[in-house]
């Protein structure tokens, strides 16, 4: 993992702070990643390609409604795999600079 990155879950159970963000997203229960993304501007002629500055966060939620929630529970391996796919997408894109 990133060490710029952070990954969470939010549960019935987490902490006040918490509980008001899922209230306001509308979720009941998710996990949340945070990244650094690190793409800056690029010109090429006239033109200025690439719209993310360096510095900005890369925030990425997955999570279920307040009446979906009680069918699934997030296990310990979709908070892995969630992890994997928000440092998949923080790469893409950080490399992103490649293809403009």
């Amino acid at each position: 993992m990133d060490a710029c990155s952070e990954v969470g879950r939010c549960d019935p159970s987490a902490p006040p702070a918490l509980r008001r963000l899922a209230d306001a997203i509308g979720l009941e229960e998710f996990l949340w990643l945070s990244s650094n993304v690190r793409r800056g501007n690029v010109r090429r002629g006239n033109v200025r390609r690439g719209s993310v500055r360096s510095g900005s966060r890369l925030l990425l939620f997955a999570g279920s409604s307040p009446r979906t929630a009680k069918f699934h529970r997030f296990s310990e391996e979709d908070q892995n795999h969630f992890m994997l796919l928000g440092n998949h997408l923080a790469a893409l894109v950080n490399n992103s600079i490649l293809a403009a």
